[in-house]
């Protein structure tokens, strides 16, 4: 049993009860001191100015303070008596169980609330110990700032818990929950592509960053809450006193919106969003252990629904994220063990009738679970710095390949943020063009608009290194973006790809047609080479061609197909899409 412990059990609550003379309730103190389990002494005092001026003498451990007798002023009073005595731990009555009020009350200092007509003596009881136990445990906390102790507690960038300290206290915590009855949350929270800030704008500003993240988790969430750094971007709530199912929902969907908020990061606005896991106990995990891996968990599923979300715990997401761990080992060993496959989907010009160029796309053989699908490890790529070494192996492979074809056609490589904000990309560029002998005029570079938004002053730079080179630069997904339309003017680029999400509902989606036709206008306005992806039909074609955009890629003409087979493709005297190019008005 610890110190406090015995403490608490021999020593009698000294507590302060503020509350006006309501002659249709009977008075905290009444309510306790008929109770007799438990020793309390009790003082009160009418008014606030009163209960100040017995804080100030010290010897109180507790204060209830009566909402009716704050009067007009309300929560705001909480200030007046934490400064008062900020060793005394506050507790607030409330007239009805207005939730939003109880949480307004605990963001400004109270440890916990009570209402009034619903309190009987051992419901007050332990809410008043709880609330002294938690006082002190802040209390420690603010003294350990000062000692040697709280540089072995605490994570020195964001002042937070780290994982250990952050362990041991919920390991604490799930004993009196087991004790108190009281179900408790785990909020797991990682930040979304933030290895982009820290390659695009340096560690130092993902540092602030994080400094940043840190101080809106402190400020979202309840005092009696717990917050921890746990991993190089991720951190961990602890959400005490959980009583409602979608009480931790609400704070999730609190912080989600606080962290989504632009930041001034280096002089720099910047945006970042968050996934989040949920896990609660006893339901998701009875051990520490267990509930972090379950939150975690929670949060792998989160980030693959799109991100910028949360999700409750399930028992299949264990099994989705040993899936991922394993993707990602078996990813490595595919870099360095020839796994890897360049694929090619035909650029075709229509008003010729020939195959224009074509784009590069990277396919994975494994070889105990066959082809994995893009999806399935290109983020997982972005996400580790795989991307890096696998960039620059497809780069090579596509323009290997482009140099034994049959025809001086252009092929597109696209290239991720990672890739562009790394220093010396244009050099590695330069040097593969050099060991392959492809010309550089035949290499067209393909990057997302959201590319250039992560990279922000680099891209300028390289793209224009690039442009000396002599390669082509395509904007890919063009239309999903953010980019304007001066940023676009004044972009050294040549192409524009109109992303398949405008193209697949056209021409019977009069929304998607109108974009269409504008963003065709304004690349031929530019002088930009526009090419359209994701043509899967007649109609489509029909209605791109006679809007003025001749190059087209998709299934309509041809899947992306191994190299041998394009190859072929170029060497026929007819393509095999020939007849469907006959739909089209001479």
């Amino acid at each position: 049993m610890s110190e406090f412990s015995k403490e608490r059990c021999l020593s009698p609550i000294r507590l302060l009860v503020i509350e006006s003379n309501d002659p249709g309730s009977t008075p905290i103190g009444e309510v306790l001191a008929r109770s007799g389990s438990e020793p309390v002494e009790i003082e009160r005092a009418a008014s606030v100015a009163e209960a100040v001026q017995r804080l100030e003498r010290g010897g109180i451990q507790v204060a209830l303070l009566d909402l009716a007798a704050a009067g007009a002023e309300g929560l705001k009073v909480l200030a007046v008596l934490g400064k008062a005595a900020p060793e005394v731990a506050l507790v607030v009555m409330t007239d009805s169980a207005d939730e939003s009020a109880a949480l307004d009350a605990i963001r400004r200092g109270a440890q916990d609330t009570l209402i009034k007509g619903q309190a009987h003596h051992p419901v007050i009881q332990r809410t008043l110990r709880n609330a002294i136990e938690r006082q002190a445990i802040r209390a420690d906390l603010i003294r350990a700032r000062a000692s040697d102790h709280f540089l072995v507690t605490h994570d020195r960038l964001t002042l937070l818990l780290n994982r250990s300290e952050f362990r041991d206290q919920l390991h604490a915590n799930l004993r009196r929950a087991v004790r108190d009855r009281i179900p408790l949350a785990l909020l797991f929270i990682g930040i979304d592509r933030f290895k982009a800030v820290n390659v695009s704008l340096g560690r130092s500003a993902g540092d602030e960053l994080l400094q940043e993240v840190a101080t809106r988790l402190t400020e979202s969430i309840r005092i009696s809450d717990v917050v921890a750094r746990v991993g190089s971007d991720e951190f961990v709530v602890m959400l005490h006193s959980v009583t409602r199912e979608h009480g931790p929902a609400k704070t999730a969907q609190t912080l989600l919106e606080s962290l989504a908020r632009p930041y001034q990061i280096s002089g720099r606005e910047i945006w970042v969003t968050a996934s989040m896991g949920i896990a609660v106990f006893p339901r998701d995990g009875k051990t520490p252990e267990a509930l972090i891996r379950n939150a975690e968990a929670a949060t792998v599923a989160a980030k693959a629904g799109g991100a910028n979300r949360y999700h409750y715990y399930a028992e299949y997401m264990n099994k989705l994220t040993a899936e991922r761990f394993e993707t990602e080992e078996r990813l490595r060993h595919a870099v360095e063990g020839e796994e890897l496959l360049v694929y090619f989907q035909p650029q075709v010009d229509v008003s010729a009738g020939k195959i224009a160029g074509a784009e590069a796309l990277m396919r994975w053989m494994d070889p105990h679970r066959g082809m994995i699908p893009p999806n399935d490890f290109i983020p997982i790529a972005e996400e580790t710095g795989l991307i890096i070494s696998m960039g620059e192996w497809i780069l090579r492979a596509a323009c290997e390949q482009a140099t034994r074809w049959s025809q001086d056609i252009q092929v597109g490589v696209n290239v991720s943020s990672r890739q562009l904000a790394r220093k010396g990309f244009s050099q590695v560029v330069a040097r593969v063009l050099r060991e392959t002998g492809l010309a550089p005029s035949r290499l067209d570079l393909e990057i997302t608009e959201s590319c250039i938004l992560d990279t922000g002053g680099l891209t300028m730079a390289t793209l224009i290194s690039l442009r000396k080179l002599g390669v082509r630069i395509s904007i890919d997904d063009f239309g999903t973006g953010y980019s304007s339309l001066i940023a676009l003017k004044n972009l050294p680029i040549d192409g524009l790809k109109i992303d398949r999400a405008f193209v697949r509902n056209i021409p019977a989606d009069q929304g998607d047609a109108t974009i269409t036709r504008a963003l065709i206008t304004m690349a031929t306005g530019l002088g930009r080479t526009l090419i359209a992806e994701g043509v899967e039909t007649r109609e489509q074609m029909q209605f791109l061609y006679a809007e003025g955009c001749q190059l087209l890629q998709g299934y309509l003409f041809s899947k992306p197909i191994p190299a041998r087979e394009f190859a072929s493709y170029l060497e026929a005297e007819k393509a095999p899409w020939a007849e469907i190019l006959e739909d089209l008005p001479i």
